[in-house]
């Protein structure tokens, strides 16, 4: 497949694991390749001074509501979360110790499953121990590899582009230069695909 489009999240986010669980459907209907950038979305937030979209308490419970309408539209398991927001700085630096081992599939299924379908608290250690376990991920060389200076880096410098590039939060795509913020945005961003 020659064509790509590119999917920025963060898993402390319910619509990027919303967007995630379409993904395929994506890639197959539009035969394309996903470009999966992983980021900090708190860092996002505090880049360009946006307080995020839980800070209004009529917007927070309005948006809990949409999240559990479009898991109904999927068809997909969803749980709000009471931990929410899950601390997923190490979270999303093990992103790319699970792709330099060839399973950060397995770690995205596992980890978005945790928080968004079995409402577990991973800003626990010992809950993203037993996650990663059950998974059958090895959770040291995990708990070893996000201390690593180049980790830290990539998932910095991945942050910083984002921003670079007029991203305000996540699941953002990017087919070529266009943009589309948000997972109700997947109908657009495969018409794009199709153009392209």
């Amino acid at each position: 497949m020659s064509r790509t489009f590119e999917f920025i999240y963060d898993l402390v986010s319910a619509p990027s694991y919303l967007a995630w669980t379409q993904i395929d459907a994506v890639e197959q209907q539009a035969g394309a390749e996903v470009l999966l950038t992983p980021v900090l979305c708190g860092g996002i937030f505090q880049a360009i001074d946006n307080p995020g979209p839980l800070v209004i308490p009529a917007k927070r419970d309005w948006i809990m509501g949409d999240y559990v309408m479009w898991a109904q539209h999927y068809g997909v398991a969803f749980a709000l979360n009471p931990h929410a927001p899950v601390r997923t700085l190490p979270l999303m630096r093990g992103a790319f110790v699970a792709e330099e081992r060839g399973e950060l599939a397995r770690y995205l299924k596992a980890l978005f499953e945790a928080i968004w379908v079995d409402a577990r608290n991973l800003s626990d250690a010992d809950e993203v121990r037993q996650t990663l376990e059950g998974a059958g991920l090895d959770p040291d060389a995990y708990f070893t590899g996000i201390e690593r200076a180049d980790v830290k880096d990539r998932l910095r410098q991945n942050t910083d582009d984002a921003v670079a590039r007029g991203v305000f939060g996540v699941p953002t795509f990017f087919v070529g230069e266009r943009m589309f913020f948000g997972q109700d945005r997947l109908e657009f961003v495969k018409r794009a695909l199709r153009e392209d």
